[in-house]
């Protein structure tokens, strides 16, 4: 037996709330270990799922309409096979007057999935300051082939940005099992 495996027996778990613990310090032995990289198509396969398609925008979106938007470049048209689709997003948003609000959503084949609000509403509490933003939706069992938009408004006509010159813009699809 090597002096690792021997010593990773004698390990000890302590709590700071434990009051009634025996461990003393140095009981506790950390063994550094690296993680596999892994891509985000090996991990929906490891979950079962199908990896439909990912888009990253490197340039940014503005509007001023106070109804929603296409986002130029983030549409994907897969033809699924009668599963749920996961619909992930990451990106940033900038309003350019404060306090002002610019609000987020999904599009499935022409129909908006969060209302008039959308799902997701961004309000910047100070002028041009960029606002980390995600959205997710899971879709109701679905066939054929269809069309995921990402969607974006502001609610008082000013000007709102996606995405800057420094961040990407993610929107992934993900056919789920």
């Amino acid at each position: 037996m090597t002096d690792e495996v021997k010593q990773s027996r004698d390990i000890k778990s302590v709590s700071p709330i434990d009051e009634t613990s025996d461990a003393v310090e140095g009981d506790i032995n950390v063994v550094p270990f690296s993680l596999p990289i892994v891509s985000g198509e090996q991990m929906v396969k490891g979950l079962g799922a199908k990896y439909l398609n990912m888009i990253e925008k490197t340039n940014t979106f503005v509007t001023t309409s106070t109804s929603f938007q296409d986002v130029t470049d983030l549409v994907i048209t897969k033809p699924i096979s009668e599963r749920t689709v996961l619909l992930i997003f990451f990106g940033q948003i900038e309003i350019d007057i404060a306090p002002s609000y610019a609000h987020m959503t999904f599009d499935i084949d022409g129909t908006n999935q969060g209302g008039s609000d959308g799902l997701v509403g961004v309000r910047e509490p100070v002028i041009n300051c960029p606002i980390p933003t995600s959205m997710f939706y899971i879709t109701s069992e679905l066939r054929g082939s269809h069309t995921f938009k990402v969607k974006m408004k502001s609610t008082s006509g000013d000007s709102a940005t996606l995405g800057s010159s420094t961040t990407r813009l993610i929107f992934a699809a993900v056919e789920l099992t």
